[in-house]
């Protein structure tokens, strides 16, 4: 068998390229630990973006502005993410596809970041993808130099709520439990297999309830465990109410910015 060489010779290449100039997406030092980010952490259905939405609200009657940055799809992964979860991808490709659209969504917004009059809120942050991981066998080493990649929030606000509780606000809604949420992508423990291969685990069945409980059961066992790691959580009690949740932590939010050595809650 022959393999022809086609590496195009040196004249053959143009100019310039690209055409134009490449985005760096480097982030300063400065824009990986800015002043003004803080991020919202919880299960499904536990309320935290009904709290950062609100909180947003309240900061701009302080004269403010409150940008809600979501983990979601961005335009680098929007595609891949899709292909990724419906055609059984492995956990790492999984993972990262996560972690490029959590840097992509930042990097929108990085103008925003350090900006005396804006604070940034994300609604799920770095716990969320890391709980996604170990949740699918990945090891927290391997993500913890992932995030060193990312800009770091000056507070995580963990909105801790009853699974059970979060699971009546889910079914509340009204829709139906997704794949995904009743947890069939999770495994046991670091490097075990899925058993998502299985076809009949995308269809509707009657016990997905009792699944996506188990699920939001160990998520927050898992998020509880990922926020001990690090000094500037803050555990946020949400069974008060809403207006007392946001008084909360718009109080914690003032001190924060005021006091610039300020990381962690006594």
């Amino acid at each position: 068998m022959r393999f022809d060489d086609d590496t195009p010779e040196p004249s053959q290449l143009p100019v310039t390229y690209p055409r134009n100039a490449p985005v760096n997406l480097l982030l300063e030092r400065s824009e990986l630990t800015p002043r003004n980010f803080f991020a919202f952490e919880g299960i499904d259905g536990s309320g935290k973006s009904t709290l950062a939405k609100a909180v947003a609200r309240q900061v701009g009657v302080r004269g403010l502005r409150g940008v809600i940055l979501k983990l979601g799809r961005s335009e680098v992964t929007h595609h891949a993410l899709e292909r990724a979860k419906w055609l059984n991808a492995d956990p790492i490709t999984l993972n990262l596809l996560n972690w490029i659209t959590l840097f992509d969504n930042t990097i929108a917004q990085r103008t925003l970041l350090n900006d005396p009059n804006v604070l940034l809120l994300a609604d799920r942050y770095v716990l969320t993808v890391m709980v996604r991981g170990l949740l699918e066998g990945l090891d927290l080493d391997y993500m913890r130099i992932l995030e060193t990649k990312v800009p770091r929030p000056r507070r995580i606000y963990f909105l801790d709520a009853e699974p059970e509780s979060c699971l009546e606000r889910i079914l509340a809604g009204g829709r139906s439990i997704t794949y995904f949420e009743a947890g069939y992508r999770d495994v046991n423990g670091p490097g075990d297999q899925m058993s998502e291969a299985d076809s009949a685990c995308r269809r509707k069945d009657d016990h997905r309830k009792e699944a996506l409980l188990a699920h939001l059961r160990r998520s927050r066992q898992l998020y509880l465990e990922c926020a001990r790691c690090y000094d500037q959580v803050v555990v946020v009690d949400n069974s008060r109410g809403l207006d007392a949740t946001v008084e909360t932590v718009c109080a914690d939010l003032a001190q924060t910015i005021a006091d610039p050595l300020r990381s962690s809650t006594n």
